[in-house]
Formats: C-alpha cells, structure tokens, sequence
C-alpha cells in the first residue's frame, strides 16, 4: 500500500512539472523552479497577469512539497489553497506589510527548529509595489530576511517594478512572458463548457477554427482573450475572428506606441506574380500545427527587390486599376 501511494506520488509530480513546461515560453516554470530549489530569497515577477504567476507557484508548491502563501491589501495573508486567512496572534499580519515581512522572517529563523511536512513556505507578495518606495523600515526588513539562509522565499508580483537602490542587489528581476497558445487553448476550452444552448455555432467554430482563434488572440492575457470570447459570443453568437480581432485592436490602443492598421489591398490588386501568389496561397499552412509538428519552420516573410528607374524600354510592366466607370478592372501593360 505505502508503495502505491510513492507512485501515485511520483506520477503526481510528473503531471506537475510538465504543466510546467506549457506555462508561457516554455522556459518560465522550469526557471522559477530552479530560482527556487536554488534558494534565491526574493524574487520579483513582473507581470500583470496575477493569477497566472500564483497558478505557476501553485505547481511548483504541489510538484516539490512548499507551502504557499499569498498577501494582498484588502485580504490580508491567505493560504493560497484554501484562500483562507492565516490565524496570528499579531492581526496587523493581514493589513500591515510591515507586520507580514515581521511574520515571514520569524517564519524563516523557526523554520529549521520544527518539524515541518513541507519543505519550506513560499509567499507571494501582492500589491506590494506600493510599499516599496521611501520605505526604509520595509527596505531594513527585507535585508534582513535575505541575510540568512532558510527554505522560505518571498515573491513580489507586479506590474511595474519597483526597486530602492538599496535593494537592487537582493531582488532578483524576472519578467513573467505571455500565456502560451496551450495556455489560452485551455481558456477556450473552458468557456466552451459553459457556451449557452442558443448558441450551437459557438461550439462548431471552436472545433473547426480552432488553430485560428487562437492565433487572433495571440499577445494577449489569459483574462483579454476570455474577455475577447464573451465580447463575440454576445456579438455574432459564435467565436467570430473579425469581432475577436476587432477587440485586440482596441487593447493594442492602451498601450499609447502601437497602433493596428488593417490592409486596404488585396492579392487581387496585385498584377501579375501569379506563381508568387500560389506559393504563398500554399505557404500560408506552414502556420498550421501540423506543419509545426512535422517540423516546418514559419514563412518569415517575402521581400521583393526591383532596381528603380533601370526598366528597358522594351519590358512590359502588368499592373491592374479600375476603369474609368468603376464596374470592373482591367489590366493595363
């Protein structure tokens, strides 16, 4: 029975350590673990995707025994689990981001004195940004913490980073990438669960567009893309790629640098070039994931170079252009 039960162990961790490996790049969870196992003390995630960072420590928790813990302004300390509040005899624990560096440092020095059945406490620091900055109680505590060798880690999560000069050398900067196409495939499979009956559409497009749906979220959060779904269900009452396209030009807006700028031209417009044009009519399902798969590598891009103002004067140029009254287009050499 003990045997059993080391095996389903064994399997567990497994499972874990490869939904690693689909978090982000690739790269992101088995880094994190490998911050960790190395006993960095504090780490600093940014990235404005919270609950996709907790997620993450979440698997790394369950894969290698940590206790996981998380504080934010308006809740207090929570287990990350039970998202239940952790009970102190100090309340300011749960107000206080003073108090909880206090709670996680004794934490720390108590830690190698009992017997615990995990193997150390991560905790995750929400909100904490704000706490950061002309803050030299918080800046002495956090030297503190990271003076002494012990299985505790604190993680900050944040959009910005912020970081006192003093701290520069005990913060360890990690930026957290976008979700994965797996990531937000999981997404769309969620919200496909609970796709209402007046909308049967919905769940063909999901099966038959996949591959496209989701490369028309590409780029955003966990939480834009779901957002980009509902906005289309409601819509067109499907998973429409125009109307989900339409919305991650509005998110690109927020940014204030890029700007989404939809084509005005059309292969037809293109005279001449007919092999071109096949070639790239095929070339276009090197983006499918198959020819992932196969091994395929994606088409980069065609560049086309002429030398201006060296045409023979015999060289016929094809190009087409609407006729004068507008009904059809004709080729002109």
């Amino acid at each position: 029975m003990e045997q059993q039960e080391v095996s389903l162990t064994k399997e567990s961790r497994k499972q874990y350590r490869q939904e690693l490996l689909a978090v982000g790049d690739g790269n992101i969870g088995r880094d994190l673990f490998y911050h960790i196992k190395s006993r960095y003390r504090i780490l600093y995630i940014r990235s404005p995707e919270e609950r996709r960072v907790i997620n993450t420590f979440k698997l790394i928790s369950m894969s290698e025994g940590y206790d996981l813990f998380q504080w934010d302004f308006s809740r207090g300390l929570l287990d990350s689990f039970s998202m239940q509040q952790i009970s102190s005899t100090n309340s300011d624990i749960h107000k206080d981001p003073e108090a909880v560096i206090r709670y996680v440092i004794d934490q720390s020095k108590s830690v190698n004195t009992t017997t615990k059945a995990s193997n150390g406490s991560i905790f995750l620091l929400l909100d904490f940004h704000h706490f950061l900055d002309g803050a030299p109680v918080t800046e002495r505590l956090m030297k503190e913490f990271s003076s002494f060798t012990s299985s505790c880690y604190i993680i900050i999560v944040s959009p910005t980073f912020v970081c006192p000069i003093s701290l520069e050398k005990e913060f360890t900067l990690i930026d957290f990438p976008p979700p994965s196409e797996s990531e937000i495939g999981a997404s769309l499979d969620k919200m496909c669960e609970h796709v209402p009956a007046r909308f049967p559409k919905a769940l063909d497009a999901a099966r038959d567009n996949r591959e496209e749906i989701l490369k028309a979220t590409t780029g955003l959060t966990i939480t834009e893309a779901e957002n980009a779904y509902a906005k289309s269900l409601v819509k067109t009452k499907t998973f429409d790629i125009p109307s989900i396209l339409d919305e991650k030009k509005q998110i690109i807006r927020k940014g204030g640098i890029l700007e989404y700028r939809n084509s005005r031209f059309s292969f037809d417009q293109i005279g001449g070039l007919e092999a071109l044009k096949e070639w790239l009519h095929l070339r276009r399902l090197a983006f499918k994931e198959d020819a992932r798969s196969f091994g395929l590598e994606n088409p980069k891009g065609v560049l086309l170079i002429g030398i201006p103002g060296c045409v023979l004067g015999n060289t016929k140029i094809k190009i087409k252009k609407v006729s004068n009254k507008g009904e059809h287009k004709i080729f002109v050499e």
